[in-house]
């Protein structure tokens, strides 16, 4: 969540990409100790339920493996500040600990057909989300070729309808994890993915309209046809 909506200047790794690595380092180290023995006649409901809670943390770990390992040798960054390289790098830590701990130790998921259901329409919300996310990066990684340094206007996609498709894609990933995790951190890491990259969202929406005037008016910054 840590990056910015237009295509940069030069290739390499940018610190918000490398910050994005301890989430998934938290969540392997967590996921190597949750093995417990069980026994009678819960073993195949207790199968089951963590399968669902491995379920919900590789699709976790999916969002950051892309960030880190792909998106960054995509992306064409501009240099970020030591502070925030800083500032992710602690939030990503605490966040995939936070996330991994919780759905592996402390998450039970009744074994139901409307367990099922919840989950299966949250983790589809989480691939829409996803798949919205790495497209509007793709339109926004083509806006530049290597070496220039103009800004233009983003089309195609979701961008069509908001400024901030990128942003919107990523939020909605993130609701769709929370709704299938059922978890207050995962509410709380959606919360706080609203507020941090919703404003963002918006100023890169009044920076266009500034820079450009004839920037689409019919297009909203974050939330297509409101907001």
């Amino acid at each position: 969540m840590w990056r910015r909506t237009a295509a940069a200047a030069r290739p390499g790794w940018p610190g918000s990409c490398r910050s994005s690595r301890p989430s998934c380092c938290h969540c392997c180290c967590c996921c190597s100790d949750s093995g417990t023995p069980s026994s009678g006649t819960r073993r195949d409901a207790e199968r089951r339920d963590a399968g669902r809670r491995l379920l919900l943390l590789a699709s976790f770990m999916l969002h950051y493996f892309h960030r880190s390992f792909i998106y960054a040798f995509l992306t064409r960054g501009r240099p970020v500040p030591l502070f925030i390289v800083l500032c992710s790098a602690i939030f990503c830590s605490l966040n995939g600990f936070l996330q991994a701990h919780y759905l592996l130790h402390c998450r039970r998921l009744e074994d139901t057909w409307l367990t099922d259901a919840h989950l299966a329409a949250g983790l589809l919300v989480f691939v829409v989300g996803m798949t919205i996310n790495i497209h509007s990066d793709h339109i926004l990684r083509s806006l530049r070729k290597p070496g220039e340094t103009v800004y233009r206007i983003p089309h195609g996609g979701l961008f069509e309808l908001v400024s901030g498709a990128n942003f919107f894609g990523e939020i909605v990933q993130w609701c769709g994890f929370a709704v299938a995790a059922g978890s207050l951190p995962a509410f709380a890491f959606f919360f706080f993915t609203v507020c941090s990259i919703g404003p963002r969202a918006y100023q890169h929406h009044r920076d266009y309209q500034r820079r450009f005037e004839d920037y689409p008016r019919c297009r909203k910054a974050l939330v297509p046809f409101i907001l």
